[in-house]
C-alpha cells in the first residue's frame, strides 16, 4: 500500500490487491481514520514509532499492534514501511509499506507466556524442591 502526506493528510492507495479484513475503500483518505483502527493501548507506540519514522529519525517503521476488522473484532498486524520520497525541507512526501497478519504468531506468543505463568506458579507451590536439567546434566531450573 502507498501512502502520499502532504501535511498530516494521508491518501491510502492500494497498489498489491486487496485484504480480507479490512477493505480500503470502507476508509476516508485520513490518517486519523486509521488512528481510529488502532487499538488504544497500543496507539500511543506506534504513533512515536511513526513519528520518528516520518521526521527522518530512522530508516525504517515497524510496529506490532492490534488493528480493529470491519466486524469488530481486533487483528495483530505488523506494520513496515519507509518513506520513499522528501520534499525540500525534508518532510515525507510518498510512504510504502505493508501490513501483516501475525495475529496467529501472536495469540501463540500469548498462550507460551499464560502457559509459562501458570508453570511457574505450580513450581512455587510445591514444598518441595524441583530442578530438571538438560541432556548435557546443566541445571535449568531449580
Amino acid at each position: 500500500m502507498g501512502l502520499e502526506c502532504p501535511g498530516r493528510h494521508c491518501d491510502l492507495q492500494p497498489t498489491l490487491g486487496g485484504n480480507a479484513w479490512l477493505r480500503l475503500e470502507d476508509l476516508t483518505q485520513e490518517l486519523k481514520t486509521w488512528e481510529k483502527l488502532v487499538h488504544p493501548d497500543d496507539l500511543p507506540d506506534v504513533l512515536k514509532k511513526l513519528e520518528q519514522h516520518l521526521q527522518g529519525y530512522t530508516s525504517f517503521y515497524s510496529a506490532e499492534y492490534r488493528l480493529k476488522m470491519k466486524i469488530g473484532e481486533w487483528l495483530w498486524i505488523l506494520d513496515s514501511g519507509s518513506v520513499l520520497e522528501r520534499d525540500a525541507e525534508g518532510k515525507a512526501v510518498r510512504v510504502v509499506g505493508i501490513h501483516l497478519d501475525i495475529d496467529d504468531r501472536k495469540r501463540a506468543e500469548n498462550l507460551v507466556q499464560e502457559q509459562q505463568v501458570m508453570l511457574e506458579g505450580i513450581l512455587h507451590s510445591i514444598p518441595q524442591a524441583v530442578f530438571w536439567k538438560d541432556r548435557e546434566s546443566r541445571y535449568l531450573v531449580c
